[in-house]
């Protein structure tokens, strides 16, 4: 979607599964993005520092998975770029993981900060898609 519906040179997806990168792949043929998107096929916390790059944007899904991989994007992004962290909370702990995102950061020897978290689309009663945007300093 992002190569489709952007001015994007380039998109880099990186899936866990052979199958799940066996899968986008097929999606950007079929979606004529094939010479714009690059399927890495890995775990993020070797593929990506591999990579050797730094990038404008990431987007990054986190469904409930432990961790949050905050470390390896942050390091991965330009200055001024900007993360958009999406996870799937209910609504009673979206401020656990304001304090979870805030707290990677700290963490990190990276100047950013959370610009803002936004509902995203429900998944569930009461359980909803959040987007956290973070954003990089110069």
């Amino acid at each position: 979607m992002i190569a489709k519906h952007s001015k994007a040179k380039r998109v880099v997806s990186v899936e866990l599964s052979r199958e799940c990168s066996k899968y986008a792949f097929e999606n950007a043929k079929r979606n004529k993005v094939d010479k714009v998107v690059e399927i890495v096929q890995g775990d993020v916390r070797k593929a990506v520092p591999k990579l050797k790059e730094k990038f404008d944007r990431i987007i990054m899904t986190r469904p409930n998975l432990n961790d949050p991989f905050l470390d390896v994007a942050l390091k991965s992004v330009k200055r001024g770029g900007i993360i958009q962290w999406y996870g799937f909370y209910p609504e009673e702990e979206m401020n656990n993981m304001k304090e979870m995102i805030i707290k990677e950061i700290k963490e990190s020897e990276v100047k950013a900060r959370l610009i803002g978290i936004k509902k995203a689309g429900d998944i569930g009663v009461r359980k909803f898609r959040w987007r956290a945007d973070i954003k990089i300093g110069k």
